[in-house]
């Protein structure tokens, strides 16, 4: 009898009210999931607090016109999208996510959008050693068990392995992507001949680029030649011949003054900064060169590449859309050279430390540069201690260090150089790799 009450009545109801209670449930709730955020005003926003901020913090967007339903709301950060998690009409917070670039805060709510306030990123910044013991010396091993001799430009290739122009030392060499440091070419003594591997010898290579083969370039500053390694560890010469001076011509028959920086273009070209001839030269495949940019006469003169001036051009970088950064060490600035050819100060003016904008900035002996996807230059500012950041806009920040020569780990704020010279930006590992003269190591920035 119990069951069969049980069976025939709910609560005291009868079976069909029950089930006519139920239907109505369903279709109310049926109902209630059709409806949608209906609203023909765009979104309104008044006001962004904070308006810096770094990862894992919180934004939060005040206005109008929201929507109650979180997924009906979609923040960017520039051209970022970042989560909302948290949602009424008129306010909305998200979250700030690890790799945001600075940008204009965008709201779109159901395909109805408005343009806010700009959002400056503070990224979490995180100097670390990468390789060598800190000891002068010429020695392979693993990463700190390796020693280097006032390693001077880095370069990486397709499989990212990174390639140090171990200068004082002399050689090429390689940091694999499983941690071994080996010589690439050289054998620690200063001269002047092509050969395989250890056979070859340098005086002083200053600067490195690989191509998209994986042959690599070396600016060999002290014979005033570019010199060419292939993937078998066959050095040759491609243009230069150890004679100083400034003549254009093919291979041996061009004259360079200690080349400083090379870059390979994505026509396969070389360009080359001419140290103590104040100019930046083309190198063809085949070993033809010819005066690019610059006059000859050392200046700061902006202008066409045929009528500008340069002072000591050393470091130089590309970014992706074909812009060249020369590092001016006599000038205390970073130069740009767009792709059409016009050359402008990005920063800098007289020596000095100083951040700021365009020629309120100071450097003191920029020797290298680095840019990043979003053509952010960065300076290795050797006799000040530190690496600067650069934006498109010319606005000069301290990355890391803080101007007092030594040696120490940590945050970017308590991170310490000595005499930082060589950068190079990974692009796919969004990693910035820094040779240091005096404390013979390589080390690496993590920037999220």
């Amino acid at each position: 009898m119990i069951k069969k009450r049980l069976l025939t009545r709910s609560q005291g109801y009868p079976i069909r009210f029950v089930s006519a209670l139920l239907a109505s449930i369903m279709i109310l709730s049926g109902c209630e999931k059709q409806a949608v955020y209906e609203n023909p005003h765009a979104p309104v926003i008044s006001s962004v607090y904070p308006e810096r901020g770094n990862a894992g913090s919180s934004v939060y967007i005040y206005g109008s016109n929201f929507s109650p339903a979180v997924n009906d709301n979609v923040v960017w950060i520039g051209t970022m999208k970042i989560p909302v998690y948290k949602s009424d009409s008129s306010s909305l917070e998200a979250v700030i996510p690890q790799g945001l670039k600075s940008g204009y805060i965008k709201v779109d709510v159901r395909g109805k959008s408005t343009t806010g306030p700009y959002f400056s990123y503070i990224p979490t910044i995180y100097v670390g050693s990468f390789a060598g013991s800190g000891l002068i010396g010429f020695q392979d091993g693993s990463l700190f068990e390796a020693r280097f001799n006032t390693p001077r430009a880095l370069a990486i290739d397709n499989m990212g392995n990174i390639y140090v122009a171990d200068q004082m030392n002399h050689a090429v060499r390689k940091i694999s992507t499983e941690g071994n440091v080996t010589t690439v070419a050289g054998d620690g003594t200063a001269g002047f001949s092509d050969g395989q591997g250890d056979q070859a010898r340098f005086n002083q290579p200053v600067a490195l680029a690989v191509s998209s083969e994986g042959t690599m370039y070396v600016a060999d500053f002290g014979n005033n030649a570019i010199r060419k390694i292939t993937p078998d560890r066959m050095v040759t010469t491609l243009a230069g011949n150890t004679l100083a001076g400034f003549a254009d011509g093919t291979g041996s028959a061009a004259r360079f003054s200690g080349p400083a920086g090379i870059v390979v273009t994505d026509e396969g070209d070389l360009m080359v900064s001419d140290f103590l001839n104040n100019v930046i030269r083309r190198i063809t495949p085949q070993g033809v060169v010819s005066t690019w940019a610059g006059t000859g006469t050392a200046g700061t003169n902006d202008g066409t590449r045929q009528t500008c001036q340069f002072t000591l051009p050393a470091g130089l970088c590309q970014d992706a859309a074909g812009n060249i950064y020369v590092a001016g060490l006599g000038a205390f600035r970073v130069r740009k050279i767009s792709s059409s050819g016009t050359v402008s100060t990005l920063a800098g003016s007289t020596q000095g430390y100083a951040d700021g904008q365009g020629s309120s900035a100071m450097f003191n002996t920029p020797f290298s540069t680095a840019a990043d996807n979003d053509s952010n230059v960065f300076v290795a500012d050797g006799f000040n201690n530190v690496i600067r950041e650069i934006d498109p806009a010319g606005n000069v920040t301290t990355l890391a260090g803080d101007s007092i020569a030594g040696y120490m780990d940590g945050s970017a704020e308590n991170a310490r150089f000595n005499g930082p010279v060589g950068l190079l930006y990974d692009t796919l590992a969004g990693k910035l790799y820094v040779t240091e003269w005096y404390n013979h190591r390589v080390r690496k920035i993590t920037i999220r």
